[in-house]
């Protein structure tokens, strides 16, 4: 007989990598760049290039966690995720697709629902890609604007030729 641990380690090895092979088939019919880390021994993942490329990024690994399906920023590919979590709620992306479909039950088609549904999985990635660019864009320009946006000189600093004197200062005090 099989004990619950037992049961639920087979589980997760077993079911896992199935579903994240799946989610691999999805994104990549959803025309994204996927790299398949799935036979990772402590931690299976997708990793999935970033186009249009930020700057301070190079893709997001997309990974399970019991039936929460996440993807985290990640700077090079085989470097470990860095900042926030975003969810990829895939359940409730379904169930507002088919509710979508229309009232009767002959309107829906689940087979149409999962094109759908890969279609707008790839889509909230690429969208999550665009948004950082612009982000990154926005942090820039006020760095360099300023806060009034007419200060010539901006709220960068800059090097300015001459000695600096900040190293030689000793402070009695500390």
């Amino acid at each position: 007989m099989q004990t619950f641990l037992e049961y639920a380690i087979h589980r997760v090895k077993t079911f896992e990598p199935k579903r994240l092979h799946n989610l691999y088939l999805a994104l990549k019919k959803g025309g994204l760049a996927v790299i398949n880390r799935i036979h990772q021994q402590n931690d299976p993942h997708l990793w999935v290039q970033a186009h249009p490329q930020p700057e301070e990024y190079r893709g997001v690994r997309v990974y399970l966690l019991g039936n929460i399906c996440a993807f985290r920023v990640q700077k090079l590919e085989n470097t470990e995720p860095y900042g926030k979590a975003y969810l990829l709620n895939l359940q409730e992306m379904y169930d507002d697709i088919l509710e979508n479909m229309g009232e009767k039950e002959d309107d829906k088609d689940p087979c149409k629902a999962v094109e759908i549904l890969i279609k707008q999985m790839s889509d909230t990635i690429r969208k999550f890609y665009i948004d950082s660019i612009q982000d990154e864009e926005e942090f820039l320009s006020a760095q360099l604007d300023g806060p009034s946006r007419q200060d010539i000189g901006g709220a960068a600093l800059l090097p300015v030729s001459g000695i600096d004197y900040s190293s030689t200062v000793y402070s009695t005090k500390n």
